[in-house]
């Protein structure tokens, strides 16, 4: 906060290089996430599983109640996440139009709502 005056945003409504690069990793940051630990869930597909009566890991499918497969759902969702969203970052350089800026956050809405809806859809009682 030095007290000088911002930049005007630029005329033709694009959102500035540092603000792009940044929105385009964090949607698509959490469009891999969310769509990556869905696809997990409703696959059932192997992941890193802890097992805490033998306490240590497996990469194993379904495995019943008591080992914990969210540490490595999360981590691989993770993962899916950086992979989608790092790129994104460089790719913003120039700036991002308004329409690909709504494009990407529709995008991250659509991925949430998937993921909620995935979530609800596994754990309805």
């Amino acid at each position: 906060m030095s007290g000088e005056p911002r930049p005007p945003a630029p005329a033709d409504g694009r959102l500035p290089p540092p603000v792009a690069g940044v929105f385009a990793a964090v949607c698509l940051g959490l469009v891999g996430f969310s769509l990556c630990y869905t696809a997990i869930s409703l696959l059932q597909l192997p992941v890193w599983t802890y097992f805490p009566r033998e306490q240590e890991f497996q990469w194993v499918g379904p495995a019943g109640a008591e080992p914990m497969r969210y540490y490595g759902q999360t981590a691989e969702a993770l993962l899916a996440g950086l992979l989608l969203g790092a790129p994104a970052g460089g790719l913003a350089r120039r700036g991002l139009t308004g329409r690909t800026a709504r494009l990407l956050l529709a995008w991250t809405v659509t991925a949430a709502a998937v993921h909620i809806a995935g979530q609800v859809w596994l754990n309805w009682p």
